[in-house]
């Protein structure tokens, strides 16, 4: 007799494995797939095995320790002790200029950053009187009103920028923080201070027409643990464009000594001297009757050569706690 088999149906689960059998295989599979442990040395506990990892990062040597390293542009504290909380917590209109900015723009005296700021203008030096800086903040005269590291500056004379830090503008009522002034605003200038730990020296120097010729040296040396002078050199000689027989010379010294004493308390001793030699620039003439300038050479000089001259010195010295 012949036997005939039917084959199994489609939902027949006899060729499948088990539940329980699939369940292990699938454990198997993902104990494969995990990390093997790993187990700690006995030889690191004693001490006999350990690894440095040294991390080294580099500043660039006079950058400013006010602004921001990753945005040398951007100050958002004041230097003056006066002014407790960031700028934008402050209720005044601060202008604050960093050391970065004066480089970039080429600026080698505090009038030529004055123009380029809103809301401040500067005297002409109508009449051949161009003594000194005269600036001028919303309309109104602040000559009075300029501080060099939190101290008023009471001289009226020609300031320039190579041991300048940063230079603060401050709009408004300026008797609300710095006692009587006036009602424009007032400015700070922050000298260039001793840094402990921080070792440079960095020259500069320029060449232009109208004979121009300027060099600087900025140095910082840390004299012991806590102990710091820096050092400020200038040397610059240039005629004024667009003008027959004037010229200006400057030279400029400044030394700063630091000396951190705890974590909370320094002392800092600063010395500027600056001597300026120049001519008087009388300007172009113009009719009284109509205010238009005379149709002549606009290069020419209305004075005497031989009797006229510009000079201004300065010699300050600060001692603050």
């Amino acid at each position: 007799m012949t036997t005939i088999r039917k084959p199994a149906a489609c939902g027949d689960n006899s060729l499948r494995p088990a539940p329980a059998q699939g369940t292990i295989l699938a454990g198997a599979l993902a104990a494969a797939l995990l990390p093997a442990p790993a187990w700690a040395d006995d030889a690191a506990d004693d001490g006999t095995r350990r690894t440095d990892i040294v991390v080294e990062g580099h500043r660039e040597g006079d950058a400013n320790p006010n602004a921001d390293p990753e945005a040398p542009y951007k100050v958002n504290r004041s230097t003056d002790s006066r002014f407790s909380e960031e700028v934008r917590d402050t209720p005044k209109s601060i202008t604050i200029i960093p050391k970065e900015v004066i480089e970039d723009v080429g600026a080698t005296s505090f009038r030529e950053l004055a123009r380029t700021t809103p809301g401040v203008t500067l005297g002409t030096g109508e009449g051949g009187n161009a003594f000194g800086d005269r600036i001028f903040i919303r309309g109104f005269e602040a000559r009075n009103d300029i501080y060099i590291d939190g101290q008023r500056d009471p001289g009226v004379t020609s300031r320039e920028v190579f041991a300048i830090e940063q230079v603060e503008i401050v709009k408004g009522p300026s008797s609300a923080f710095m006692g009587r002034g006036t009602t424009g605003g007032s400015v700070g200038l922050q000298s260039k201070r001793a840094q402990t730990g921080n070792d440079f020296v960095v020259a500069e120097g320029g060449v232009g027409t109208e004979k121009f010729l300027r060099g600087t040296i900025d140095a910082n040396y840390e004299l012991s643990p806590g102990l710091a002078l820096r050092v400020n050199a200038l040397y610059h000689s240039a005629d004024v464009p667009g003008r027959d027989y004037v010229d200006s010379e400057r030279y400029g010294l400044a030394g700063a000594l630091g000396w951190r004493l705890t974590d909370t308390l320094s002392v800092a001793l600063d010395y500027y001297h600056f001597r300026a030699d120049g001519m008087s620039d009388y300007g172009h003439p113009f009719d009284p009757a109509t205010g238009e300038p005379y149709a002549v050479n606009a290069d020419n000089f209305y004075g005497a050569v031989g009797r006229d001259f510009l000079e201004s010195d300065a010699d300050v010295g600060t001692f603050s706690v």
